[in-house]
């Protein structure tokens, strides 16, 4: 029997060696702190830009996709009404439980991470432009694995993150990495174009692998 593993699978350990080592290295997915961590160029630019994600014009039928503004949530049905509803009003584009909808690599790395971190894990993508509405300041119920793999987003963290004036904490940029504990405020911004990729640890929910 042949033990070679599918390009998939050999994508996703790359993945998932490299993410990994970066989370233990500061005690996540379960820290002991509610400190945020980035790591630069963590991945390689263009290795990682190269990676197959199931948005745009790749987006199979089973993908689901909602416009995101102010932690409220619009699901157009087809390619037209999503269309259609963005440029109504754009808003962030949120490629929902990719490993769920989509399969493939991201299907694989989260299985992966799933069995490491041993609790439930999705990863979601999100596409957005400048200009365009977000979901605004809000806290999240997992650890994040935020992962810049396309263009650049700029990140408010903790408490001045609600000021709309504030200066950036951080600016992401393509094969960097941030790791951000849940409860932790934030509040991003898109100073043109961005595709990150956002790894949730469900760390009060233990997974049964």
């Amino acid at each position: 029997m042949s033990t070679e593993l599918s390009p998939d699978s050999k994508i996703a350990a790359e993945f998932v060696g490299t993410l990994w080592t970066a989370i233990r290295s500061v005690g996540g997915p379960y820290p002991d702190t509610d400190d945020h961590h980035l790591f630069r160029g963590l991945f390689d630019p263009a290795w990682l830009g190269g990676l197959a994600l199931p948005i745009g014009s790749d987006r199979p039928a089973t993908q689901t996709v909602a416009l995101g503004q102010a932690m409220e949530f619009d699901r157009p049905e087809g390619p037209e009404e999503l269309a259609a509803a963005y440029a109504k009003d754009p808003r962030v584009q949120i490629y929902e439980s990719v490993d769920a909808r989509s399969g493939g690599w991201p299907a694989a790395a989260t299985r992966l991470l799933m069995k490491l971190g041993g609790c439930g894990v999705t990863c979601t993508v999100y596409e957005s432009r400048a200009g365009e509405k977000n979901l605004g300041p809000h806290r999240d119920d997992w650890y994040g694995a935020i992962v810049q793999k396309l263009g650049a987003k700029a990140w408010l963290l903790g408490e001045g993150a609600d000021n709309p004036t504030a200066e950036p904490t951080l600016v992401l940029e393509a094969g960097d990495v941030l790791l951000l504990p849940r409860g932790v405020l934030h509040h991003v911004r898109t100073p043109d174009y961005s595709v990150h990729m956002g790894i949730a640890f469900i760390t009060d929910r233990r997974s049964a692998v």
